[in-house]
């Protein structure tokens, strides 16, 4: 996905119907071909993130992946099950960031004025699904100045 597809993409999650950006068309269609179906499983972390753009998020992770998720418990409460994604309010700031802050003269960037979230969510799918997720949330990222990324747990 390039970085000006990214606007268009969080702007597509904000409406309940149309067609999705053929980027993101072309990495679920080749999740869908991919031979392999391990599940492995993943770690999803935004931090800083525009509350705005959390349907974006969200979107990207339903249209992404598309795998079984390997925590499904029978009879979980829906608002405490894993599937359910946990946002925070986020100042914006890495904890390294916040580290940074106890060396003398390093200067930290002022806080955003806009209301951030963040999250970290376990989620399992393919290794072809995680890559495609990866790349839909980096590229948001880097479009609005947050961080996010899916790393392999």
């Amino acid at each position: 996905m390039h970085a000006e597809n990214a606007w268009a993409f969080a702007a597509q999650s904000a409406q309940t119907s149309g067609a999705s950006s053929s980027v993101l068309d072309t990495l679920i269609a080749e999740g869908k071909r991919d031979q392999s179906m391990d599940v492995q499983t993943a770690v999803l972390r935004v931090s800083g993130m525009p509350t705005r753009l959390r349907p974006a998020i969200e979107r990207a992770m339903v249209q992404c992946i598309s795998t079984q998720s390997e925590y499904v418990v029978p009879g979980d409460d829906p608002l405490t099950a894993q599937w359910c994604t946990r946002w925070y309010r986020d100042t914006g700031f890495d904890d390294d960031l916040a580290t940074l802050a106890a060396f003398p003269g390093v200067e930290l960037p002022a806080p955003r004025a806009e209301k951030c979230v963040g999250c970290r969510q376990v989620i399992t799918g393919t290794a072809h699904e995680l890559r495609a997720l990866n790349s839909v949330v980096a590229t948001l990222a880097e479009e609005f100045g947050f961080s996010a990324r899916v790393d392999a747990a």
